[in-house]
């Protein structure tokens, strides 16, 4: 079975994760407080964009309806 990368996710991979944990650090925010930590949420937003969904309502319907492919 091969393995492709998607281009969102090369996408992401551009960004270091300790750009988030300092992020989550300077607000002083984190898992414990939050559901989602920055880079969820910055990931949902990204794909909401890249996709051109009008709203994030219709962007997390769109999620939703992938969830078997999200990963």
């Amino acid at each position: 079975m091969s393995h492709h990368t998607t281009l969102f996710s090369q996408l992401l991979s551009l960004i270091p994760g300790h750009v988030f944990e300092k992020l989550e650090r300077k607000h002083k925010t984190g898992r414990s407080s939050r559901q989602f930590g920055f880079k969820e949420q910055f990931t949902v937003m990204a794909f909401i964009q890249l996709a051109a969904r009008r709203s994030l309502r219709d962007g997390l319907r769109a999620l939703e309806a992938a969830k078997r492919r999200l990963y």
